[in-house]
């Protein structure tokens, strides 16, 4: 063993470029693979160390008020599957606000933090007391201010007016996170909710019944799903008022933003893992016959089959243990911001990124994989006779194959040939070659072509829900015309778009979809259809991609259901990306939705203004003068949008900055070691006659063929990348949909000669080398 450690040791130190190539390589390899992982497995920690804690419900479901009592909800705790009911709260939602910060709040009646399911956790303050009191769950996104700050009051738009509530406590509520984002979320006294939900009028505040359940064995969405309908099952119809609410749906969207970069990080890290797989195995290859000789003399002294085997797969792992353990802290210390970003949301300590078991998995993995990698080209080198190793005649393998053949008949300048014909002297190696440049290609070609296509998604601010200068909430006890009347007499605002939802029921279906009638013009809004076009007739509809995916509908195809028992049909004219939805959903014009609910009033305005209008004076001016009517708040999602886009961009670039030097770094080493293997061939033919410009023209002929049939394969490659990322990935979690990128031929030709110029870089500094050594020099052992 010492033998063979001598060796090896012996050879790292010999073999310095190529030595740090494989340790570049896994440290890079190392760096992306236990950051993804990391972020992937861990980012999710925080939320399920609460929700153990705190003994968190699998399942939340929403009843009407109006159709089922409190004991009937508290009658399904019987139901088969269902482990524990815990407090049915009482619940209606409505607008609120405390300063300049508006939003719509569900205030919920419950007598304390605790219970048997779902505990609260009260992190500063205390829990609501007396009838004006009132404790507050924190939300992540808005404009300026995050959240209802305790110490102050709330002022809620009730049926009998504005009511003041002083924020005693403020709660993190592991389960106020749905698809849509997070809830804002209020807590009083079960008599206080009882009192505001009363006199509700008009069916727009919803009166509800919160209710959590543990359910005992399997957790799945399909068990879910099948305990929700059968809860339903059991209560009159109609009693559901709105999708049921999961604990994975709660877990995923309370750090939405950290999963979309860790899915990003994930297919970076794949990259980097064929890459890693490519470079190894084609350094390995040409290691194994650029030191052939080495090997052959080693055998000669002595070393067994198998002690070549360790001899050539420790040249490699040597420099891959170092890579990797340098890579390895790196990732780990990379992937702090987005585990403290998830534990910031939550209010609970910030996981540490370090998991023993999980990274000296990692790490081995890697030097494993790189081990695989040698195996290979190290028991071919071990079979060689050591007399053929020592040969310096043809080397051993290296017959023309049937495409150098067909090299050779392209009638090309002898010189550029030569250097084809090398490609395909070694085509397994050559192929290994090819596969890293493709995949670095590829990621360069993703990077160029995600900006556009993130930009194009930002810019359609309606499927944001930012088309429009800010929004405004009708209060309970206030009328569309009264609202209408308000809105008219600002000549600051130009338009309005208003909307109002209700919850559609699709058979085969356990969720609900949200079904929404909008009045006015929509598409003047920025709202468009994807496919098809929009709503035009009171018998169409526009539906979002999410649930044209999940319902199998097309464009032409008819979606039914039923809202509250009444049977709703319309022709699909459009799919649309529904972002703010989730999404979910189907929009219909006012006049279907007016058949479908009567007396229904729109309760949300899109409003935008003219070109002077200052949106923060005006949305002050309305909530001052208007407030018992209104409340106006400005948009969210339009402006989060640019800045989340942003993010995303610069962490694509960057990882893709990462890989693209990972695969030239690579690239050059094994177009060095390709020029080193045949110096002896090169040195014949300069003896023969060659000139230098000749010979380096078979040098470059060795990149450019190998460049060439890589862009070919790594552009497209890379357009799958971009579509798979930008849709399978990061569309299906937030329901949109975008066509897929293309490069302008400028572009494809920037991409193939930065290539070209790595490769040339790669053949340019051992072809100098070489030209400098007399061919005597080389072959002075003839």
């Amino acid at each position: 063993m010492r033998a063979v450690w001598g060796y090896v040791w012996a050879a790292v130190r010999r073999h310095r470029l190529q030595s740090v190539s494989v340790a570049v390589i896994c440290f890079m390899g190392m760096a992306l693979t236990s950051l993804a992982v990391t972020v992937f497995l861990r980012s999710t920690s925080a939320w399920e160390d609460g929700f153990r804690a705190t003994n968190g419900a699998h399942l939340v479901m929403t009843f009407d008020a109006g159709v089922v009592t409190r004991a009937q909800v508290g009658a399904t705790a019987s139901v088969a599957g269902v482990e524990a009911l815990g407090e049915v709260q009482e619940s209606v939602t409505l607008p609120a606000a405390q300063g300049e910060l508006h939003r719509t709040i569900q205030i919920l009646g419950r007598s304390d933090a605790g219970g048997a399911v779902g505990r609260l956790n009260l992190v500063d303050g205390r829990w609501p007391s007396s009838p004006d009191e009132i404790a507050v769950n924190k939300v992540v996104l808005d404009e300026g201010r995050a959240h209802f700050g305790i110490g102050q009051d709330v002022a809620v738009a009730t049926a009998g007016g504005l009511r003041l509530f002083r924020a005693v406590g403020q709660v993190d509520d592991l389960m106020a996170f749905d698809s849509f984002g997070s809830i804002q979320r209020g807590w009083v006294q079960p008599a206080v909710a009882a009192e505001l939900a009363a006199p509700v009028a008009r069916g727009d505040a919803a009166h509800q019944w919160l209710a959590p359940y543990r359910v005992s064995g399997d957790v799945s969405d399909a068990r879910l799903a099948a305990t929700a309908a059968a809860i339903g099952g059991i209560l009159p119809s109609g009693a559901v008022a709105k999708a049921p609410l999961y604990w994975s749906v709660s877990k995923s969207s309370s750090n939405w933003a950290t999963q979309a970069f860790g899915a990003v990080v994930y297919v970076f890290m794949v990259a980097a893992l064929l890459t890693v797989v490519f470079l190894v195995a084609s350094i390995v290859a040409g290691s194994v016959l650029a030191t052939r000789r080495d090997l052959g003399v080693g055998k000669a002294l002595g070393l067994t089959p198998a002690q070549a085997v360790a001899a050539v797969i420790g040249q490699m792992l040597v420099p891959a243990a170092l890579g990797a353990l340098a890579g390895l802290p790196l990732g780990l210390a990379s992937s702090a911001p987005f585990l403290s970003s998830s534990s910031d949301t939550l209010r609970v300590p910030v996981p540490s990124p370090v998991d023993l078991p999980m990274d000296v998995g990692l790490y081995a993995g890697m030097l494993g994989l790189v081990g695989l990698v040698a195996l290979g080209p190290a028991v071919r080198a071990a079979r060689v006779p050591a007399v053929v190793a020592l040969r310096d005649g043809p080397e051993w393998g290296g017959h023309p194959s049937r495409l150098a053949a067909a090299v050779d008949r392209l009638g090309l300048p002898r010189a550029v040939r030569l250097g084809m014909v090398d490609v395909a002297r070694r085509p397994v190696r050559s192929l290994l070659t090819l596969g890293a440049v493709a995949v670095g290609l590829a990621v360069l070609t993703l990077a160029l072509t995600f900006a556009p296509a993130a930009a194009s998604l930002a810019a359609d601010r309606a499927s944001w829900g930012g088309a429009q200068d800010f929004d405004v909430v009708r209060a309970p006890q206030a009328t569309d015309a009264e609202v209408g009347a308000a809105l008219a007499a600002r000549p600051e605002i130009a338009s309005t778009l208003q909307s109002a939802t209700a919850q559609l029921a699709v058979r085969g279906r356990a969720q609900s979809i949200p079904l929404t009638g909008m009045r006015g013009d929509a598409p003047a809004f920025g709202y468009r259809a994807l496919r098809g076009h929009w709503f035009a007739g009171p018998d169409e509809a526009v539906i979002a991609g999410g649930t044209a995916k999940d319902l199998d509908l097309r464009v032409g195809d008819t979606v039914t259901g039923t809202v509250a028992g009444r049977p709703f049909s319309a022709r699909v004219s459009g799919i649309m990306n529904d972002i703010a939805g989730g999404g979910l959903g189907v929009r219909v014009p006012w006049p279907a939705f007016e058949s479908i609910v009567p007396g229904a009033q729109p309760n949300q305005y899109q409003v935008r203004l003219g070109d002077a209008a200052d949106a923060k004076r005006v949305i002050a001016a309305l909530n001052e003068d208007d407030g018992a009517l209104l409340q106006a708040r400005p948009v969210i999602w339009g402006g989060y949008a640019d800045g989340f886009l942003g993010i995303l961009n610069s962490l694509v670039g960057g990882l893709a900055t990462a890989i693209i030097v990972l695969a030239a770094a690579g690239v050059f080493n094994v177009a060095f070691l390709a020029v080193m293997e045949r110096r002896r061939d090169h040195a014949i033919l300069k003896a023969v006659g060659m000139s230098a410009r000749q010979f380096v023209a078979m040098v470059f002929s060795f990149g450019l063929f190998l460049t060439v049939c890589a862009a070919l394969i790594g552009i497209p490659l890379g357009l799958w990348f971009e579509d798979y990322l930008l849709n399978a990935v990061m569309g299906s979690q937030w329901g949109f949909e975008l066509p897929q990128g293309s490069l302008s031929p400028l572009t494809g030709l920037a991409i193939v000669a930065g290539a070209l110029a790595v490769a040339l870089l790669g053949t340019a500094i051992p072809a100098r080398r070489a030209l400098r050594v007399p061919a005597a020099v080389v072959l002075h052992s003839e």
